[in-house]
């Protein structure tokens, strides 16, 4: 028995030297952040990257900005994490992106969530295209 545990504590002190020796521990290692945001509440609730990597696009919603309530957003970084650019999209209820993606050439960044503001019902989905280079 306490064999079996001390094999166990070895094989654990084995895979994490290992682990702290790997490239994959040394990539782990924060290479920037960015704020985005005003006064009001401001969430990001999707991550998308280029397909040649050289962006980042993030979506979410504001309500600092924008037409009223809160108002889908999309950003757009360098991959190094400089500000390109951001687009709203809203009225005066309350409109939300929940994700983003990009077209695999990378022409197109689309997002997806719900709007107050237009449609047939109460909250309906909404789906929303951009050309990539009309985000700044």
């Amino acid at each position: 028995m306490l064999g079996d545990r001390f094999g166990a504590l070895v094989l654990i002190l084995v895979l994490a030297s290992i682990a702290a020796t790997t490239p994959l521990a040394a990539a782990q290692t924060l290479q920037w952040d960015e704020l985005w945001g005003g006064a009001g509440s401001d969430e990001a609730r999707g991550v998308a990257v280029s397909p040649d990597g050289s962006y980042v696009y993030m979506a979410g919603y504001t309500e600092s900005f924008g037409a009223g309530g809160f108002d889908a957003l999309l950003v757009k970084y360098s991959s190094g994490g400089s500000l390109m650019g951001e687009r709203l999209w809203g009225g005066a209820g309350s409109d939300v992106a929940y994700g983003v993606a990009v077209s695999p050439g990378g022409s197109y960044v689309y997002i997806a969530g719900g709007t107050l503001s237009f449609g047939a019902g109460e909250y309906d989905a909404l789906l929303t295209r951009y050309g990539t280079s009309t985000v700044p």
